[in-house]
C-alpha cells in the first residue's frame, strides 16, 4: 500500500513521527494512521510510541539506560 511506503520512506529520514504529523501529510485521520501504525509494527517495520512510531524500539533504550 502506498501509504505505508509513505509512513517509512519518512519515518527512514525522521527516525520518529507522530500521528498528527502523518495525518497532516497524508491527509487521512488518526484513527487510519494508527491501524497502519500497528499493522507495520506486526510486520516487525517499526516500533509504536505513545502518540507516534520510531524505527528504533524504546524501551530497548530505556533498559539499557537502567543498566548503568
Amino acid at each position: 500500500m502506498k501509504r505505508h511506503q509513505d509512513i517509512l520512506d519518512k519515518l527512514d529520514k525522521e527516525k520518529h513521527l507522530k500521528v498528527l504529523e502523518l495525518c497532516e501529510i497524508l491527509n487521512v485521520s488518526a484513527v487510519t494512521i494508527r491501524k497502519d501504525l500497528k499493522l507495520l509494527e506486526q510486520k516487525g517495520l517499526l516500533h509504536r510510541t505513545h502518540g507516534g512510531a520510531s524505527l528504533e524500539n524504546p524501551y530497548i533504550n530505556e533498559r539499557n539506560d537502567l543498566d548503568k
